[in-house]
């Protein structure tokens, strides 16, 4: 139980941390119906072209493994983040542990509420901060990664900015119409414009009732109207205090930029008049000042963090 504690306020910290400097919406009504159990692919799916050229794996042997061999769960995750601010190189290390046999593929790293388990993927989705390529991903179902479907795995995968694993998740997990309306709303909730269009064109979503209220137009156009600047002159003394500080204020941020893509969304989806549209593009300028500022304050933190962890040795 102390363990899925870290688990949940480290790595999941931005749906508590939201309401920190922007007073956060309730979470999407994901559906809960029938949680599936893990999808074994026989066959691996036949993945889209990346969008971008994706530089060759590097070999195990070129990554030093060492300081991960012998960490689980929480421990291994917050590793990773706090070794290299690079996400990319973050899966790269983890999917090297997999393939030099230090960590199971499918090895539960965690047991979460309602005994489901939390598998490297998944951490490899949360400690990149949903920027997995079409490549890593891949490397993950080669390796014979499962994909289960509950509720847990339907938020993470909120955060996901990448269409290709979201279509193969999507179809192994067994998600149908009845869903497209909980993953619709999760796709606002996380700014994630990827898994909007997604369930909105590639699914057909819009044929089947999805809609975005009015009620929730009104409730995010209040909270981005009364947002106000970060305040960050006290920020990295209060980070220091936890000691997960600076994993903390990174997946924060990965929330702020949530918050800004959102203000996008909620322009194409969003039955908006003139007024209201400018009220966005005023929120827009104030959440990119502001991530900026915790950007800032991130840098620092993660140089203490590090220096402390010198000191420690």
């Amino acid at each position: 139980m102390k363990q899925w504690i870290v688990v949940l306020i480290v790595l999941v910290i931005g749906v508590a941390g939201y309401g920190w400097w922007f007073d956060a919406p309730e979470g999407p009504a994901i559906s809960t119906a029938q949680v599936a159990q893990p999808v074994v692919q026989e066959e691996q799916p036949t993945l889209a072209e990346p969008k971008s050229v994706e530089s060759p794996k590097p070999p195990a042997q070129e990554l030093d493994l060492t300081p991960f061999i012998d960490l689980q769960g929480s421990e291994l995750g917050i590793a990773l983040v706090r070794y290299t601010p690079n996400f990319s190189e973050r899966i790269d290390l983890l999917l090297a542990l997999i393939e030099e046999k230090h960590l199971g593929i499918n090895e539960p790293l965690e047991w979460m509420v309602g005994n489901e388990s939390y598998t490297p993927i998944w951490m490899a989705f949360e400690i990149s901060r949903g920027t997995m390529t079409t490549a890593q991903f891949q490397r993950f179902l080669d390796l014979g990664a499962t994909l289960q479907r509950n509720d847990y795995n339907e938020n993470v995968i909120g955060f996901v900015m990448n269409k290709d694993i979201l279509t193969t998740w999507y179809d192994e997990a067994g998600l149908g119409p009845e869903d497209h309306q909980g993953m619709f709303d999760q796709a606002l909730f996380r700014g994630n414009p990827e898994l909007a269009e997604l369930v909105w064109e590639d699914k057909g979503g819009r044929f089947d009732q999805v809609q975005l209220s009015e009620s929730k137009v009104q409730r995010y156009l209040r909270n981005y109207r009364n947002a106000k600047p970060a305040n960050t002159d006290n920020l990295l003394e209060s980070l220091k205090t936890f000691e997960y500080g600076d994993s903390m204020l990174e997946a924060f941020i990965a929330h702020q930029r949530g918050s800004i893509a959102r203000i996008e969304m909620l322009k194409e989806y969003g039955d908006l008049i003139l007024a209201e549209r400018n009220d966005l593009d005023n929120a827009k300028d104030l959440e990119r000042s502001n991530l900026v500022s915790m950007e800032e304050v991130l840098a620092e933190a993660r140089q203490y963090f590090a220096e402390q962890a010198k000191a420690a040795n």
